[in-house]
């Protein structure tokens, strides 16, 4: 039989952040909400990192610029710290899709 996992996450305890679809000409389009990190532990990190990939398609943030900046901003406290040490050895045009996929857990 497969091993029994409880999840240790409290999910109504999450903070949620507002992320929304931007265009150039500074309208908004649609808006989901999307939990938030602060570098408490790797099972909410994952969490987080799965629901901002849903939130990421259904807003159609389809380039790297758009999946490191609006990933930041569902970032708090430590993790955002963090985020920005990881990325900051990547020149903005290394910031695509794939380096933002190879970077994520």
């Amino acid at each position: 039989p497969p091993i029994k996992y409880d999840a240790d996450i409290d999910i109504g305890e999450i903070h949620e952040v507002t992320l929304y679809q931007r265009f150039d000409d500074g309208t908004t389009r649609m808006k989901h909400k999307c939990p938030s990190f602060k570098g408490k532990d790797i099972e909410h990190l994952l969490y987080v990192v799965e629901s901002f990939r849903n939130v990421a398609r259904k807003l159609e943030y389809t380039t790297g610029p758009k999946l490191y900046d609006n990933f930041e901003d569902v970032l708090r406290g430590e993790a955002i710290r963090t985020w920005r040490n990881l990325v900051a050895s990547q020149a903005a045009g290394n910031r695509t899709v794939a380096t933002f996929n190879n970077i994520m857990p």
